[in-house]
């Protein structure tokens, strides 16, 4: 979790998500599907599985730009099938 106060967006199409919305209602933790993260200001953000729903052309490569751009501190992107040494690091 994020230092008390900052606010986390888990952006994902993942359904299972929804079992998990209740449990981190009070901890400034929000689970969005990427459209409606429009708008939206959060501290860090986590986009989980982006390779479910995102191709390189037209509205989804716009919309992958609005997900990316909602953080303003760290944006984490989890892939499916990927180990935590291959998580990609914005600093590189």
């Amino acid at each position: 979790l994020a230092p008390s106060g900052e606010r986390i967006a888990v952006i994902s199409r993942d359904v299972d998500l929804t079992l998990v919305k209740d449990r981190w209602k009070d901890k400034n933790v929000v689970f969005l599907e990427p459209e409606e993260s429009k708008g939206l200001e959060v501290d860090h953000s986590v986009v989980l599985k982006p390779s479910t729903w995102f191709r390189p052309t037209g509205r989804l490569k716009n919309l992958m730009y609005v997900v990316l751009t909602r953080a303003t501190k760290s944006v984490t992107i989890l892939e499916a099938g990927l180990n935590k040494s291959e998580i990609i690091d914005p600093e590189l």
